[in-house]
C-alpha cells in the first residue's frame, strides 16, 4: 500500500465511522478507530504508513 492509497482508504473508514456515530464526540469516533484496527488489518496498516509519514515529514522539517 502507498502512502496515497493509506490516506485514501483510512479517510474513507472515518468518514464511514463517523457516519455511524452520527456527530458524536471526538472521543467517540476515536474509540470507534482504535476499534477498527483491531478488526480491520488493511486499516491498522494504513495508519501505520500514514504515522511513519507524518514522522518523517516532521524530521525532515526539523532538519530544515
Amino acid at each position: 500500500m502507498t502512502t496515497g492509497e493509506a490516506y485514501a482508504y483510512a479517510g474513507r473508514v472515518k468518514a464511514e465511522l463517523e457516519g455511524q456515530c452520527g456527530g458524536a464526540s471526538r472521543e467517540v469516533l476515536l474509540q470507534a478507530l482504535l476499534k477498527r484496527t483491531q478488526s480491520d488489518e488493511k486499516f491498522l496498516e494504513a495508519c501505520l504508513i500514514m504515522s511513519y509519514a507524518e514522522i518523517d515529514k516532521q524530521q525532515r522539517a526539523e532538519r530544515h
